[in-house]
């Protein structure tokens, strides 16, 4: 999946982007983790697909943090993560699709992982 987020064709890397995401789709199905969430996030910016970049984000930030919950990660090794999501999400607001609600949203559930 990766090598198809490295391509630098405008038009493949789109068509290669959509197709990531499928593959996406299908593993974090029965496997979901940041670095599944992380990757869709990329291939979403890459195929335009705001709706896909959101709902990652989102994603990423509820498996982040149950993974501390659950202790099997320090909520300090997640900070420089959660700086990036909310840098990512910061740039949607306004994007096609869009609510504003929903960045509201996805913005509270990354918030718990930044530092107090």
């Amino acid at each position: 999946v990766n090598w198809r987020l490295r391509v630098t064709d405008e038009v493949e890397s789109k068509r290669l982007a959509e197709q990531a995401i499928t593959l996406l789709d299908r593993v974090a199905i029965m496997a979901p983790t940041t670095s599944i969430f992380g990757l869709r996030t990329r291939a979403g910016v890459i195929a335009g697909r705001h709706d896909v970049v959101i709902e990652s984000l989102s994603n990423y930030a509820r498996v982040a943090t149950r993974l501390v919950r659950a202790g099997v990660v320090a909520p300090a090794s997640l900070q420089a993560d959660a700086k990036a999501l909310l840098q990512i999400l910061e740039t949607l607001p306004g994007k096609p699709g869009i609510s504003a609600e929903r960045v509201a949203e996805v913005r509270a559930e990354i918030s718990p992982l930044l530092p107090n």
